[in-house]
């Protein structure tokens, strides 16, 4: 009986393995995905030298004392092209880009010419993951810099 339950152990284990890679393989292919996933961890590991890289300074501001990053604020700007894309600057503390995340099985949406992409970001409220905005992020000299994060809808903030 032992035997038996730690081969169905065993089995369990191995998938869970398998599903860990395959989502890192997922997210490895999408150079966008990848460099938001650097940027939100940096902002949370308060790695400023990388946060500065991965942030479009064109557009953006980061707060800092000495090196530790106290908010990023963000300039009004046209997000994509066309009449509604107009996107409100915004201001974020430290604590609130602490509390957004990106999901594990998150995909980068691109535009036709692959040049911005959208990331879902989530937010916990009361428990459970929920609409936390997006992250947006354009090619520049060949790397993805974090240009928007679009505030989540006024009736899942929190």
């Amino acid at each position: 009986m032992t035997s038996n339950l730690l081969r169905i152990l065993g089995i369990l284990v191995l998938i869970v393995l398998i599903y860990v890679v395959i989502s890192s393989f997922n997210r490895a292919t999408q150079p966008a995905a990848k460099a938001a996933a650097d940027f939100m961890n940096a902002v949370y590991n308060q790695d400023l030298n990388t946060v500065e890289k991965l942030l479009d300074p064109s557009v953006s501001t980061i707060s800092r004392v000495d090196n530790t990053i106290t908010g990023i604020e963000f300039k009004e700007q046209n997000v994509f092209s066309g009449s509604f894309s107009k996107a409100p600057g915004v201001k974020y503390s430290y604590v609130d880009l602490k509390s957004k995340q990106i999901p594990r099985d998150a995909e980068a949406t691109m535009t036709p010419d692959n040049i911005m992409a959208t990331i879902p970001l989530e937010i916990m409220v009361k428990g459970k993951p929920t609409a936390g905005g997006s992250i947006y992020l354009r090619e520049v000299q060949g790397q993805w810099k974090v240009f928007y994060i679009a505030e989540p809808p006024k009736d899942v903030q929190q």
